[in-house]
């Protein structure tokens, strides 16, 4: 069963702002869930994705796979 984190547990785990992961999450770049009205993200994909747009990664993965 994968275990999911709340805004302020991944926030503490990743060493970013609540409001870093909110603006990545709404730009579609961290998977999560709605809980109710709250957004909650599957731990090991989250953070996974987060370390890959915190160094940059993201954005040249996907610039080099538009260009063909």
């Amino acid at each position: 069963m994968t275990k999911f984190l709340s805004i302020r547990e991944l926030s503490e785990v990743l060493g970013l702002t609540e409001a870093w992961i909110r603006k990545h999450a709404k730009a579609g770049k961290l998977p999560f869930v709605r809980d109710a009205n709250r957004m909650r993200f599957p731990a090991d994909e989250a953070i996974a994705a987060a370390q890959l747009i915190a160094t940059g990664e993201l954005n040249r993965q996907t610039t080099e796979a538009s260009r063909g």
